[in-house]
């Protein structure tokens, strides 16, 4: 079983999908930036979730809630399955992604 996770930003989205071969998608974007399920990918494999890189509110930026949270574990338990990679993406790669990658090694070990 195959529990590979790969992280990349938004710009490397369509080449790192291709490369890695995941069949599960996890889009970690700033709210009000739709994210279109890739061609070839299930869309019940691909979960959006919309907040920005911050901990706390901040006039017109939406921190992550624990509902966000929920639907994260949910997806990363229950929906992928792990037999083949699970891509993760932000903006830039580095941040909300990171921390979403830490979250599911976590839950797998």
């Amino acid at each position: 079983m195959s529990a590979s996770i790969y992280i990349c930003p938004l710009s490397a989205l369509p080449e790192e999908l291709r490369k890695c071969g995941a069949d599960h998608l996890l889009s970690l974007m700033s709210p009000n930036m739709p994210v279109e399920t890739p061609n070839g990918l299930q869309p019940e494999n691909h979960l959006t979730l919309h907040f920005n890189d911050i901990l706390e509110s901040r006039d017109g930026l939406v921190p992550p809630t624990s509902n966000d949270l929920e639907k994260l574990i949910t997806f990363l338990t229950e929906d992928w399955n792990r037999k083949k990679p699970l891509l993760i993406h932000c903006w830039f790669g580095v941040s909300r992604s990171t921390a979403a990658s830490f979250i599911a090694a976590c839950l797998l070990r």
